[in-house]
């Protein structure tokens, strides 16, 4: 994986993606921290150039706690993305939204999220969860996960997950909920699975 840039800001200058440029200029450029963005929204999925290819400056902007993120199919498959996310987001991000990308896999950097909280995948194209050993990496923090409307056949790698409060795996085609630590799952307050293929 790529190199963690150790406390250096990327300059504005070096993104590609309007969005990364401003939240980069925020707070005087980086040096007023109080008025830094903390929070970057890309709702593009609809555009072409620039977001046909993935800004790898946003895996540099390491004071991010919140990214959305809908860019062009493909986009997000590619290796600049798959290969080297998360970058220097792995230590502060506690929000991921990935709806709505065609995403076909979960990237796998997602386990070197130290302080990952909320992680919505939901209205992809995923047919397998990576294994439970990536998910026993951010099991400590993970409380929200939102795998709706994918190609999901099973869940059962989400069993070392103890801590969500949601799981949302409606308009899947799991055929059934095992594998999931149901009996430890003290604070889950909501589980949804609507629109699957569940024996009753």
């Amino acid at each position: 994986a790529a190199k963690k840039d150790d406390g250096v800001m990327p300059t504005p200058e070096s993104a590609t993606w309007p969005e990364i440029k401003e939240v980069l200029e925020s707070g005087d450029r980086g040096v007023d921290k109080s008025r830094v963005k903390k929070a970057i929204e890309i709702n593009r999925s609809k555009d072409g150039a620039p977001y046909d290819k993935f800004d790898q400056t946003l895996l540099k902007c390491a004071f991010l706690t919140r990214i959305e993120m809908r860019v062009p199919p493909g986009t997000l498959e590619s290796e600049a993305f798959q290969l080297y996310f998360p970058g220097a987001l792995q230590d502060g991000l506690l929000e991921l939204i990935l709806k709505e990308n065609a995403l076909s896999i979960v990237p796998a950097g997602i386990q070197q999220l130290q302080r990952i909280r909320s992680l919505d995948l939901s209205h992809n194209k995923i047919q397998v969860l990576p294994d439970e050993d990536t998910w026993e990496s951010i099991a400590s923090t993970l409380e929200l996960l939102d795998l709706s409307f994918n190609k999901l056949t099973s869940i059962a790698p989400l069993a070392p997950l103890k801590k969500l409060s949601q799981l949302k795996v409606d308009a899947n085609q799991l055929t059934s909920v095992e594998g999931v630590s149901w009996g430890e799952l003290k604070q889950l307050t909501m589980f949804s699975a609507v629109g699957n293929e569940l024996a009753s």
